[in-house]
């Protein structure tokens, strides 16, 4: 992490502390904490440390099952029934990833019974099927208790569960002086939900237009990165609030293109400086974002369409195409001409000029 910050937990007790020694991991010996005689802070911050690596967070990974379930029981404030923490990892993983798999539901609950997002967690310890069930992470280090693993059994934070969701959603927070970067490196692996939370604390450090216009000034640096996209999902996060620094980015030639498309989306009215021409450049844009997309996805795809465009339209007709999209100040565009002229299908200079020669 670039962040140096320390994580502590979110209440210090001796009770808290016993039950850290007493977890499942720590009773295995799999987990080495300091002896109570070192005071319960000692305790509770190593166990927090094994826990937050056990997490790897931050992580990497598109989303971590394990922080939605500690998000969500949070949230609950109380037992959730097995079948509705399921429900709502399973309608998060759909979100995320574009296909819907809701499940069947019971005729008696409206519940889906489909428990397999959560893993088998009352496998025994050391189990490969306890090890990747995000409840049997957790239950490890004492962080959840259940009664009953069957779709209408209840499951809840423990007190050592509480002090675990205080510390990542508030204490682990990026800080009102941290930069862009740094909140994109501490919250950007984990999920959605998480964020809105997590971003919180930061965002009392400037005001929601303020945090659109910072996210969005470093998103622009970023194009082609993942971080772009980190950028401009947290920006939509700050909400309606936010509205003045969208406007700002709408006025905007180029990058506005995404604030224009927000404040469409959110039924307000463009900036009068925007034109006819721009929001016919902005299509061209979005468009080629999709390709985009499908050059990095396809390469073969790529070149392959723009073969056929060759093959139809000559040199003249690869020329329009990239000097129109030229317009935009799109930067993929650069790429696509190394990678068309790269196999022979375009040559140097293409899309300077409205036509060849």
């Amino acid at each position: 992490m670039a962040v140096n910050r320390e994580y502590k937990p979110g209440q210090v007790s001796p009770a808290l502390a016993e039950a850290a020694l007493a977890c499942p991991d720590a009773l295995s010996g799999a987990l080495t904490l300091p002896p109570m005689e070192q005071g319960a802070e000692e305790v509770l911050t190593a166990w927090l440390h094994a826990v937050y690596a056990r997490l790897r967070f931050p992580s990497y990974e598109p989303w971590n099952t394990a922080i939605c379930v500690l998000l969500q029981l949070g949230i609950a404030s109380d037992a959730m029934t097995l079948a509705e923490l399921s429900d709502f990892i399973r309608s998060y993983a759909a979100k995320i990833s574009g296909k819907d798999s809701p499940g069947v539901k019971c005729l008696d609950c409206g519940q889906v019974h489909d428990l397999s997002v959560i893993g088998n967690f009352t496998a025994p310890r050391g189990h490969p099927e306890r090890d990747t069930s995000p409840v049997g992470v957790l239950a490890d280090f004492g962080a959840v208790a259940w009664a009953d693993a069957g779709p209408h059994g209840l499951l809840w934070l423990t007190p050592l569960g509480r002090s675990l969701a205080i510390s990542l959603f508030f204490n682990a927070s990026p800080h009102p002086t941290d930069s862009v970067a740094d909140v994109i490196e501490v919250i950007g692996p984990v999920p959605a939900p998480a964020q809105r939370i997590m971003m919180q604390y930061w965002l009392t450090g400037r005001s929601a237009p303020d945090a659109v216009r910072e996210l969005l000034a470093y998103g622009e640096t970023f194009m082609g990165f993942a971080e772009e996209g980190a950028a401009r999902l947290l920006a939509a996060m700050v909400g309606p609030d936010g509205l003045d620094g969208w406007r700002d980015w709408a006025a905007k030639p180029g990058y506005g293109v995404y604030a224009r498309q927000w404040m469409e989306a959110a039924e307000e009215s463009l900036p009068d400086s925007v034109t006819e021409d721009q929001k016919q450049l902005d299509k061209l844009w979005l468009g080629i974002d999709e390709v985009n997309s499908l050059a990095e996805r396809g390469p073969g795809q790529f070149l392959g369409w723009f073969k056929a465009v060759k093959d139809k339209g000559g040199d003249a007709g690869v020329n329009a195409i990239l000097f129109a999209w030229r317009l935009t100040g799109h930067p993929a565009v650069d790429r696509f001409v190394s990678l068309l002229i790269k196999a022979g299908l375009a040559s140097e200079g293409v899309g300077d000029h409205p036509a060849l020669g």
